[in-house]
């Protein structure tokens, strides 16, 4: 018997207004702490080479790399409480269900923190996967959701990154030397895309990249991203015609597949697609980058 999973989400357009977040850093000025600085000033021994992400008790599995620090989690920190402000963690494609069920819910009810919010922990592990100490957070909102720019053929690892706010927060070695157990399959995967916008079949099969979309979750609403394509000028007309016509919209989906099997590891699924914009950058004539906004999106894993 093989277990299914859908998970569903959709997002009303709000007006997008600009946001500036500002958090002070331990010794009280502008910055941010990566993971190996919090290690080693809690007196670890060696920084950790790994981190398990688990959300409400069930483990999501290992985040991104931490060999680069714009993959491994970051920390901004208050220094008067040692409360994190800010998180930001970067999750392969391949997460669980119930990884992708928070930035539904998110999506679904971003004013409904009894729906929105998620406390869990991320486990700092040594090169044996034993516990080093771990950082449990409370009560956590999502502030943004980055879904990874792909490019055909390039078999690169995606990674999911979103930024989280947690309530209450703290370090301990409660657990130091236990083994980390954490599900493989949200381990990194070499990915490829495949993109469907019903009418233009020759558009979509043609789109050789897709540009990183990113959710910003906001007291007032959801702001959702423009999605956009480079496609070769040779596959543009489809796109010109459909921006010439008056007030029509389209859906369409992104898959995130695994390179191996083919098959779907994240769905998004856009609602009230438009196209806005077909341009080549400047001396770059073999690039057509396609622009549509949304005025809705939801997400789909089917596992």
């Amino acid at each position: 018997m093989v277990a299914k999973f859908l998970t569903t989400g959709r997002a009303r357009l709000f007006l997008a207004g600009a946001a500036v977040l500002v958090v002070l850093g331990v010794s009280g000025s502008l910055g941010l702490i990566d993971t190996d600085s919090l290690s080693l000033a809690v007196g670890s021994a060696r920084p950790p080479t790994a981190y398990a992400l688990e959300l409400e008790g069930q483990p999501m599995g290992w985040l991104a790399p931490s060999s680069s620090s714009d993959l491994g989690p970051v920390y901004s920190t208050d220094p008067t409480f040692g409360n994190p402000a800010t998180v930001k963690i970067s999750m392969a494609t391949g997460a669980p269900p119930a990884f992708y069920q928070w930035i539904t819910d998110s999506l679904d009810h971003p004013d409904r923190p009894d729906t929105t919010v998620r406390s869990g922990v991320i486990i700092a592990s040594d090169r044996d996967y034993k516990e080093i100490k771990r950082f449990t957070f409370k009560s956590a909102r999502l502030t943004e959701a980055t879904f990874p720019a792909q490019e055909a053929n390039s078999r690169e690892q995606a990674y999911l990154k979103i930024t989280f706010s947690p309530q209450t927060s703290e370090v301990n070695k409660k657990f130091a030397g236990a083994t980390i157990t954490s599900p493989t399959n949200a381990r990194g995967r070499q990915t490829d895309f495949h993109v469907t916008i019903p009418g233009l079949m020759d558009f979509s099969q043609n789109i050789r990249k897709v540009k990183l979309l990113t959710i910003q979750f906001q007291p007032g609403g959801v702001v959702l991203p423009h999605f956009v394509v480079d496609v070769p000028p040779s596959s543009a007309s489809a796109f010109t015609a459909w921006h010439a016509q008056a007030n029509a919209t389209k859906n369409g989906t992104l898959n995130y597949l695994d390179l191996t099997s083919s098959k779907a590891l994240v769905s998004l699924e856009f609602h009230g697609l438009v196209p806005v914009n077909l341009a080549a950058p400047a001396g770059q004539p073999q690039l057509q980058w396609a622009d549509m906004t949304m005025s809705a999106l939801s997400l789909a894993v089917k596992r």
